[in-house]
This record gives C-alpha cells, sequence and structure tokens, in this order.
C-alpha cells in the first residue's frame, strides 16, 4: 500500500506489525492544514459508500493514516485496491479544498 501511496509505513522496521498495517496517507502537511478537520472521517465514508471498501483511517502526529488488517479472505489484490481508493480520495479532497481541478 505505501509503495502504491507512495508513502511510508509507521512501523519502518517492521518490529509492531502482525496481521495489521499502519500506512501515511499522501497528504503534505499544508494539505492537511486545507482540509477540513473531518478529513479523516469524509475519507472513510467515501471508503465505504463510494469505493465499497473499508480500512480505518485517523489523524496522528499531524499526518493522516490508514490501518489496514490482513485476514485469511484478503488478498494482496485487496489491498491494491484500497490503496488506489485511498490516492483518488485524498487527491480529490485536496482539489475540492483548493477549488483546482
Amino acid at each position: 500500500m505505501a509503495e502504491i501511496l507512495g508513502t511510508e509505513l509507521m512501523d519502518k522496521d517492521d518490529k509492531f506489525t502482525a496481521n495489521m498495517v499502519d500506512v501515511l496517507l499522501p497528504l503534505s502537511e499544508e494539505e492537511i492544514k486545507i482540509l477540513p478537520s473531518d478529513a479523516p472521517d469524509i475519507i472513510h465514508t467515501r471508503l465505504l459508500e463510494n469505493w465499497h471498501c473499508m480500512s480505518a483511517v485517523y489523524k496522528h502526529n499531524g499526518k493522516i493514516w490508514t490501518r489496514a488488517s490482513a485476514q485469511i479472505w484478503i488478498e494482496v489484490s485487496d489491498f491494491e485496491y484500497v490503496a488506489r481508493a485511498l490516492a483518488t480520495i485524498c487527491r480529490d479532497l485536496v482539489q475540492e479544498a483548493t477549488g483546482s481541478q
């Protein structure tokens, strides 16, 4: 997911990762400042309603992250789908906040 999003994992050393992973969303500090304060909730809702998938989205240390959980029925393609969805949602949110297309 981090590779698709062009970001990084919270646990860079993989010491605390089991079946969940925290991935930074592709939003700069400047972009986060112009987004609505409920941006994590907006991202989460759009994932559910528009993309029909789920990954927790939360703010931590001034950045917005997602936490994805691996289950036995989840395939790599599911993580790739969520990452592409998150990239699109983040891009759209920034465009809406700045009024650009």
